[in-house]
C-alpha cells in the first residue's frame, strides 16, 4: 500500500512507499531520532535517500544513519554543488577550514560588530547568490549523459574512489578530520573573545563548518557502506531553466539536472561561495501520478525552496509536467 509520512524528528524527513520502493526524502536533525521512526514502519532498507540541501534539520540525521543503525541503502541522491567542495574536504579538510577562516579576516570587520543577526544572513545570502550567478554565466555548460547513469561512491569507480586513493578512509584519516573542524571553530570563538568579529558573523561561520563537515560525513558515509550516489545540479538547471534527470515516473527533479559525473570545483570561488547554503537552491522533487485512478495524486518535495527567483523570488521556475495531478 502506498504511504508517505512526515516523521517526527525535528526538521524535515518524509517517508514514501510508493510502487513497490521505499524512499526517504531529507532526515531531520538526528539519526537516532531518524532510525527510531524509520523502525516503527518496519524499514530496513531505503531504495533512495534524497538530500534537498544541506541545513542542519534536513541533513542532519543523514550523517551517520548507517553507521549508527542497520538500515541500507540502494541510492543518495545529492545536490551537485556538495561535490565542488568535497575532493579538498575528503583529502585536505584543513584547507577548507583556512579557506573559511581567511575569508573571515579579510571581508569582515568591526563594522559588524552590532549587526543584526537576520540582516546580515541576508546579505550574505545575497552576496553568495550574486557570485554563484556570475560564475554560472561565464562557465560552459557540464557535459550530461542522457542516460543519467549513476556515479558510484566506491573505490573502484568514479571521482570518490580517486580522491579515496588519495586519502584511505581510515580512522586516522577521520580524527584528523574532526580535528580540522574542530580547530576551525576554536578559532572562530578566539576572534570573538578578542572582540574582532561579532557573535553574530561567529554563528554564521560556525554554520559553514558544520555545513563542511555535514557533507563531508555523508560522502563518506556512502563510500563505507558501497552506497550510490547520484547528483543533481540546480547550476546546470539554472543556465536554461530545463530540469533533467531523476527516475521518470517515480522520482524526478524540477530543478537540477541529474549529472553522470559530479561537477568540478570551481575555479577562483571561496568556500564560503560554495558552502554557504541558499534556499533558492534547495532541491526540488516530483513524484508523479502515473497511476490510471484518480484519487492517485502526485507528491511535491520542496524542502527550504521558493520555487523562484528575483526580487521576493516573484520569477517562479516551477514547470509541471503533463501529468494528471499534484498535491
Amino acid at each position: 500500500m502506498d504511504q508517505l509520512v512526515a516523521l517526527p524528528v525535528f526538521g524535515d524527513a518524509f517517508l514514501l512507499r510508493r510502487s513497490g520502493r521505499v524512499i526517504l526524502v531529507d532526515g531531520g536533525k538526528s539519526s537516532v531520532l531518524l532510525a527510531g521512526e524509520l523502525a516503527k514502519y518496519g524499514v530496513s532498507h531505503l531504495d533512495i535517500v534524497v538530500c534537498t540541501h544541506a541545513d542542519y534539520d534536513h541533513a542532519g540525521g543523514l550523517v551517520d544513519l548507517l553507521d549508527r543503525s542497520a538500515i541500507t541503502v540502494g541510492e543518495f541522491w545529492l545536490p551537485g554543488a556538495w561535490a565542488e567542495s568535497l575532493p579538498t574536504l575528503l583529502t585536505a579538510p584543513v584547507e577548507v577550514v583556512d579557506d573559511l577562516i581567511l575569508t573571515l579576516d579579510r571581508e569582515i570587520n568591526a563594522r559588524t560588530l552590532d549587526a543584526d543577526s537576520e540582516e546580515f544572513e541576508e546579505q550574505m545570502h545575497s552576496y553568495v547568490s550574486r557570485r554563484r550567478n556570475e560564475y554560472r554565466k561565464a562557465e560552459p555548460p557540464a557535459d550530461r549523459d542522457d542516460h543519467n547513469e549513476p556515479f558510484k561512491s566506491t573505490r573502484e569507480q568514479g571521482a570518490t574512489g580517486q580522491w579515496n586513493a588519495e586519502l584511505p578512509l581510515d580512522e586516522d584519516a577521520e580524527e584528523r578530520a574532526v580535528r580540522a573542524f574542530r580547530s576551525g571553530r576554536s578559532r572562530i570563538r578566539y576572534r570573538v573573545a578578542k572582540r574582532k568579529v561579532s557573535k553574530t558573523v561567529a554563528t554564521f561561520w560556525l554554520g559553514l563548518i558544520d555545513t563542511a563537515e555535514r557533507i563531508r560525513r555523508i560522502a563518506v558515509q556512502a563510500t563505507h557502506h558501497g552506497v550510490s550516489v547520484r547528483w543533481f545540479d540546480f547550476g546546470e538547471f539554472a543556465k536554461t531553466n530545463r530540469a533533467g534527470g531523476g527516475d521518470a515516473g517515480f522520482l524526478i527533479p524540477l530543478n537540477a539536472v541529474e549529472l553522470a559525473n559530479p561537477p568540478p570545483p570551481p575555479i577562483g570561488l571561496s568556500f564560503l561561495v560554495r558552502l554557504t547554503p541558499v534556499n533558492e537552491e534547495c532541491l526540488v522533487f516530483l513524484s508523479p501520478n502515473i497511476d490510471k485512478f484518480w484519487w492517485e495524486w502526485s507528491i511535491l518535495f520542496t524542502g527550504d525552496s521558493p520555487l523562484g527567483s528575483g526580487k521576493n523570488y516573484s520569477v517562479s521556475w516551477l514547470r509541471w509536467p503533463k501529468m494528471r495531478h499534484a498535491a
